[in-house]
């Protein structure tokens, strides 16, 4: 998506690329293998569907390795009660080529089901609460997260491993 740091440098490898041009598997870049890959809050912001990019991402692992995707819950419990007060759970897109917001959030169903097809199986998958503080009404809704049946968290993380 273009977020190069500028922290990291040699020895660490950066491979630029446009993920939402993944669609087409002849566009991806040479690279060597990896032995992980951390997908931190992207797969929310893309154009295009997840499997083309999981599936691309997947080239670039050594079996076994690890792809550590987070990305937000689309039907978490502040969604949930937003959409009761009849308000709209997401944000509007932005104005703005480079970063339009989210495009597309996702359920833990969805990104379970994402695993196989795309070259990986599911080493793990876990909903929390790791955005916003910790104030009263915060704890509280941590809480009933966690005791509500039901995938109630904020944010996703899962772990696919390459087949």
């Amino acid at each position: 998506l273009g977020f190069l740091d500028p922290r990291f440098t040699a020895p660490h490898t950066h491979v630029e690329y446009d993920l939402n041009s993944a669609i087409d598997r002849d566009s991806w870049p040479q690279a060597g293998a990896f032995d992980w890959i951390l997908m931190g809050e992207v797969i929310e912001h893309l154009q295009i569907p997840p499997a083309p990019v999981l599936s691309g991402l997947a080239r670039y692992l050594e079996p076994g390795a690890v792809l550590l995707l987070q990305t937000p819950n689309a039907v978490n419990l502040s969604k949930r009660l937003r959409m009761l007060r009849g308000l709209h759970p997401y944000e509007p897109l932005r104005e703005s080529r480079g970063n339009p917001g989210h495009i597309r959030e996702y359920t833990a169903d969805e990104l379970r089901a994402l695993a196989s097809p795309c070259g990986f199986a599911l080493d793990d998958l876990r909903m929390e609460n790791y955005f916003g503080g910790d104030s009263g009404l915060r704890w509280l809704y941590h809480r009933l997260c966690r005791i509500l049946p039901g995938e109630f968290g904020d944010g996703i993380t899962v772990v696919y491993r390459k087949q």
